[in-house]
């Protein structure tokens, strides 16, 4: 399991940031990362030479402007950490680009990023950033509040969603308030299940009781930490999977949906797994932190650049 030494929040200087830095504040106290960078991405930094003729008032720099004012925003939001340091950052260029090439470079271990529901926008992020980027992140709904009373995993008993199970419970063992982890795994009969001579009930409790086996392995490769979890196995029969996991989410009134990035199926360890890509492309209204292994992403980019 990584701790989430670096962490990076995207802001976009609209409403949303005032929920992502609040956000990142409670984090911050829970675990304890080494430094968080607030940063910001402009096309451009320079005010166009006609305008410096009329407005000489303008004539200063950008990027410190726009700096000054994250820092006015974290001082109204964010709540100090004893040994936790903050960084302001303007960065110039693409926010899809620059946020990806900085998660490189700062080596971040988890990037924080809006998701827009009713704000205009589509969020400081893009679906091609979220695919690619080599570190954990998560997504925080518009309007979220920074809280962990209840969380919901998805496991497939693959590493990565063993790993997304371990930074839960690193979560909820940290936070005074969080009541209980609830590990949601759902399985579809395969085709042609009726071959067997069982009847659709017999095959489904079948499968049932293997996820149940998997399950206790699982347990038993993990350090739980005291964290009360609660398993459920659903056979699902109509929705998609990154449905059933949504409204399991809303029937447990979760704070929070913690995936891997990617399953069993996944042959890259950089790119997201097809149900984690479903779940980040609707309007999910809770916390979506979809967690990587940082050491194999980060592996396969040196490789890829090697090519």
């Amino acid at each position: 399991m990584y701790k989430y030494n670096r962490i990076m929040v995207g802001l976009d200087f609209t409403p949303m940031d005032k929920t992502l830095i609040e956000y990142a504040s409670f984090l911050a106290q829970i675990l304890k990362p080494e430094k968080i960078y607030f940063v910001n991405a402009q096309a451009g930094l320079e005010n166009p030479e006609e305008w410096l003729a009329d407005f000489p008032e303008l004539d200063e720099p950008i990027d410190e402007k726009l700096e000054g004012e994250i820092n006015a925003e974290l001082d109204k939001y964010y709540t100090p950490v004893d040994g936790v340091e903050t960084a302001s950052m303007i960065l110039e260029g693409s926010a899809t680009e620059e946020l990806h090439n900085y998660v490189q470079v700062k080596q971040i271990d988890l990037l924080i990023v809006g998701r827009k529901l009713d704000l205009k926008g589509t969020g400081i992020v893009s679906q091609k950033l979220a695919r690619k980027v080599p570190a954990s992140i998560l997504f925080v709904a518009e309007g979220s509040k920074p809280m962990l009373g209840n969380m919901v995993v998805a496991v497939d008993f693959s590493e990565n969603s063993k790993m997304a199970l371990e930074e839960a419970i690193e979560l909820a063992s940290n936070s005074n308030a969080a009541e209980k982890i609830c590990v949601l795994h759902t399985y579809k009969l395969p085709l042609g299940y009726y071959k067997t001579g069982k009847t659709e009930e017999e095959f489904s409790e079948i499968m049932k009781v293997n996820a149940h086996k998997k399950y206790k392995q699982l347990l038993t490769e993990i350090d739980t930490k005291g964290v009360d979890i609660e398993p459920t196995f659903v056979c699902n029969k109509e929705e998609d999977t990154f449905e059933a996991i949504y409204n399991f989410a809303h029937e447990q009134s979760a704070n929070m949906i913690v995936i891997g990035g990617r399953g069993r199926t996944n042959a890259s360890a950089l790119f997201l797994g097809s149900i984690v890509e479903k779940l980040i492309s609707v309007d999910v209204d809770m916390p979506l932190l979809v967690v990587k292994d940082k050491k194999a992403t980060f592996g396969l980019l040196e490789l890829l650049k090697k090519l």
